[in-house]
C-alpha cells in the first residue's frame, strides 16, 4: 500500500511540474472555425470606428494634437517618428510615408479574439474593398493572445499594403496598424514587427482605463487639426 500511495505523489508531482515547464504556444483558431457566408456589406453595426479600419490607406492618419502621447507602452519603429496623438491614440511617420499608429478601443461584451477577427476580415475586404493576404495568431510574452492581418488594396495604378495587429485582454483592444504603398510597406515590415512585439500593457492597465472622449474635450480639440 505504501508503494501504491508513494507512486501516486510521484504522479501528482510530476503532472504540476510538468503544466509549470510547458511553453504556451501560440493562439489558433479553434477547429474548422470558418468565417460564415453572409451578403456582402457596405458598412457592419458594431462600432463606427471598426469599419474605418483599412479606409483611406492612402491618406495621412487623423490626430487631433501634435502632443505627443502613447495609450500603452511601446517602442516605435527605427526610422518612425512621431507627428501626433488623440486621447487614445498615437500616430508616427516613415521618411518614405509609411504611417504607424497605436490605439486602444473599449472592447464590446463578449467580443473576443475570434469574434474581432471574423468582423475585422468582413470590414477590410467587404465594407473597404481590400484582399487579406495573410493572417496569423500570436502569444505575447504577457500571455495575451492576438491577431496578425496583412492586406492590399489597388488605389489608381498604386497598390498600397495595410497590417493590422491587435490583442484583446481586460475589457480593451489594443490595435497597431502600419500602411502605406506595398514597397515601401515591406522595406518597413521588419521594424514594425520589433515594434509589435515590445508591447508593454501592464503599467498602462494597472495605472490608467480607457473612457470615451467626452463632447467638452472633442471640442477642445476640435481645431488642433494641422492645415495639410
Amino acid at each position: 500500500m505504501k508503494t501504491h500511495l508513494l507512486l501516486s505523489v510521484l504522479i501528482v508531482v510530476g503532472i504540476f511540474a510538468g503544466s509549470g515547464c510547458a511553453k504556451r504556444e501560440a493562439y489558433q483558431l479553434p477547429p474548422n472555425d470558418v468565417i460564415t457566408a453572409a451578403p456582402p456589406a457596405t458598412r457592419l453595426h458594431v462600432r463606427q470606428w471598426v469599419n474605418l479600419l483599412g479606409k483611406n490607406i492612402d491618406r495621412v492618419p487623423e490626430f487631433t494634437s501634435l502632443d505627443v502621447q502613447f495609450p500603452f507602452d511601446l517602442k516605435l519603429p527605427q526610422g518612425f517618428a512621431a507627428i501626433g496623438s488623440s486621447r487614445n491614440s498615437l500616430v508616427a511617420v516613415s521618411p518614405d510615408d509609411v504611417y504607424f499608429k497605436i490605439s486602444t478601443k473599449l472592447n464590446l461584451e463578449g467580443g473576443d479574439l475570434n469574434f474581432w477577427r471574423k468582423t475585422v476580415y468582413r470590414v477590410l475586404t467587404e465594407v473597404n474593398g481590400l484582399k487579406v493576404v495573410s493572417e496569423e495568431g500570436f502569444t505575447s510574452y504577457e500571455n495575451i493572445d492576438g491577431w496578425k492581418m496583412r492586406a492590399t488594396k489597388l488605389i489608381g495604378s498604386k497598390e498600397y499594403t495595410y497590417n493590422l495587429v491587435w490583442q484583446v485582454h481586460d475589457g480593451e483592444i489594443f490595435m497597431v496598424e502600419m500602411y502605406g504603398l506595398s514597397d515601401a510597406v515591406k522595406i518597413n515590415q521588419e521594424v514594425f514587427d520589433k515594434a509589435v512585439k515590445s508591447a508593454d500593457y501592464s503599467y498602462w492597465r494597472k495605472n490608467f482605463r480607457y473612457r470615451e472622449p467626452t463632447y467638452r474635450w472633442q471640442q477642445s480639440h476640435k481645431f488642433r487639426q494641422p492645415h495639410r
